[in-house]
């Protein structure tokens, strides 16, 4: 079990996984790798899609090392690189503190943000690595360097974005945060099967109404292909709102995929990142929505 990445298409069979504690864990492991030719990945919350936290060599798994420290003064936060968003945004909720993060609670930061990190505050507040003040990594040779726009700045340009893994390890990230209170969110589904016409209908509309340069920049959007908890392939279209419910309408409002025909999945708002308005909105049905769109 302990093997199996979060989407396991890429199983692997690992000689061995190091759950590190410490610094000296980390970097004892990289010894034993390079003494014995082994090969070595870095796994902290195990998301990659296209499965570079497993291999068949040595998994250093950093899921236990996940300090989490907020500075509210600075409105600065400092997280170890196995920290999981599960773990994160409660603590910055407290504060009504936010940086744009992953909508899965065991995503975590550091896999997260050397991949960039597009969240659904991105439009809003850029992504995840745009908010990075500084990291700690850990070099091949066991050296530990800081790195920021003055100090080691070519290592800090290449970690924030440039993939997990790539430069050292990453050991933990400074954040600049930004205040947050409540947000507006909504989930629509549309099944792909037994009307593909319908989902496809869903992302045109999606990409032309929502994706476009001048689309409301306090919208976050996600769309995604996958299948649900019920077996069934689906399109699904996330968005949040930072504003109030007036602006929320506004948004919506003349240019909703409403208009996109079957099994549309309309739900109350839902708590994305934990910080949405808990005012639950009715939203209309497909029986209500159909005769005005015809």
């Amino acid at each position: 079990q302990d093997r199996k990445d979060f989407n396991d298409v890429y199983p692997a069979c690992p000689v061995v996984i190091v759950y590190a504690v410490c610094f000296d864990d980390l970097r004892e492991c990289l010894k034993i790798a390079q003494d014995n030719g082994l090969q070595f990945t870095i796994r902290s919350g195990g998301h990659s899609l296209a499965g570079y936290s497993v291999c068949d060599g040595m998994v250093i798994d950093m899921s236990m090392m996940k300090h989490v420290h907020v500075d509210v003064t600075s409105q600065t936060l400092t997280v170890d690189a196995g920290a999981a968003f599960g773990d994160i945004f409660p603590i910055l909720e407290q504060y009504g503190l936010h940086m744009p993060g992953g909508g899965c609670p065991t995503v975590c930061v550091a896999g997260y943000m050397q991949g960039g990190g597009y969240g659904l505050t991105s439009r809003a507040f850029g992504m995840n690595c745009d908010c990075v003040l500084e990291v700690m990594v850990m070099l091949a040779d066991g050296r530990i360097v800081k790195a920021n726009q003055n100090l080691n700045s070519d290592l800090f340009w290449a970690v924030r974005g440039g993939t997990g893994g790539n430069f050292g390890i990453l050991l933990n990230i400074k954040y600049q945060l930004v205040p947050l209170g409540f947000i507006w969110g909504i989930k629509i589904t549309w099944n792909i099967d037994p009307s593909p016409g319908d989902a496809a209908q869903a992302l045109y509309l999606i990409q032309e109404q929502y994706l476009t340069d001048n689309a409301f920049a306090n919208l976050g959007i996600e769309t995604i292909l996958a299948t649900d908890t019920d077996g069934k392939k689906k399109v699904f279209f996330c968005a949040v709102w930072i504003g109030d419910e007036a602006g929320f309408d506004m948004a919506l409002a003349g240019r909703m995929v409403f208009s996109c025909l079957v099994d549309a999945d309309f739900r109350d708002t839902e708590a994305f990142y934990g910080q949405t308005d808990q005012n639950h909105r009715d939203w209309p049905t497909l029986e209500q929505v159909l005769p005005a769109m015809r």
